[in-house]
């Protein structure tokens, strides 16, 4: 039964997350810690604050697999590695992340919706986080057009989340 609530709760998540069933297993499909490394890339180009930190935290956690001692060890091991982590935005974005590793435009995308929320979970989404942002588009070939309607997205989702905490928590 445990296992069956755990499947179900990544699912639901999954599906608040991303707004469907389609679940990015890091594990499967990128290298994990260029995936991450992107994210504290964008969110760590002014500084990355404890709320970036623990949200890629949160994101490690739901999208890396944990289902034998390989996977938990790997895990661990990337945990370990945000907490670490010290930003480089002097960093030349083509040596970790190649556009050749992404296997296809869905999951460029959500690297990027990823990488805006990351960038964004402490309030504030500095002009440094924004170039950066567009610089990874860039690398990936997204266009504009496509970042700006992911961060249009991850705004109004920050506000319906206020908005949602407000109504229900307001004592």
């Amino acid at each position: 039964m445990g296992r069956f609530l755990k499947i179900l709760g990544d699912t639901f998540l999954t599906e608040h997350l991303y707004g469907s069933k389609y679940f990015p297993n890091l594990g499967k499909y990128f290298y994990p810690y260029i995936y991450v490394k992107a994210m504290i890339y964008t969110a760590g180009a002014d500084e990355l604050s404890l709320k970036e930190r623990q949200y890629i935290q949160g994101l490690v956690e739901i999208l890396l697999p944990n289902n034998n001692a390989q996977s938990i060890e790997n895990r661990l091991e990337i945990m370990s590695f945000v907490e670490a982590a010290v930003p480089n935005s002097e960093e030349n974005i083509s040596s970790f992340l190649s556009g050749s590793m992404m296997t296809s435009p869905v999951l460029s995308r959500v690297l990027i919706y990823d990488v805006v929320r990351a960038s964004t979970a402490d309030g504030d989404y500095s002009k440094q986080e924004r170039e950066n942002v567009h610089r990874v588009c860039k690398q990936l070939g997204i266009t504009e057009n496509i970042r700006k309607s992911i961060e249009e997205v991850s705004e109004r989702e920050q506000k319906v989340a206020a908005q949602k905490r407000e109504i229900l928590f307001r004592l």
